[in-house]
């Protein structure tokens, strides 16, 4: 098994998030031991949780596709939520309020 820097595990990890496929399947593709994935992960999550000040921002990002249906996708730690274009943005604000 190859040797990875924090910064290459937490691109990798990016990578997983974003892929939307089994952790068995990301793990077969980069040739990991889905365990030991798991468990840098997890100690990854934890020290950029305990390392991070809470500043009251969260981030946000939103997206549109072909038919302009705009998406915006909330990031709070390492939970991540969808909603479409018609989610009302008092509830999203009072959403991250609560979550910060």
């Amino acid at each position: 098994m190859k040797r990875r820097s924090k910064q290459e595990w937490l691109a990798l990890i990016q990578r997983f998030e974003e892929a939307g496929v089994s952790r068995a399947s990301f793990c077969r593709k980069h040739n990991l031991k889905p365990n030991y994935f798991s468990q840098r992960r997890s100690e990854l999550r934890k020290q950029l949780t305990a390392g991070k000040q809470q500043s009251g921002f969260v981030q946000a990002q939103v997206t549109s596709n072909a038919i302009n249906h705009q998406k915006i996708t909330l990031h709070v730690g390492a939970v991540r939520m969808e909603f479409d274009g018609t989610t009302p943005p008092s509830l999203l604000v009072d959403l991250a309020k609560r979550l910060a």
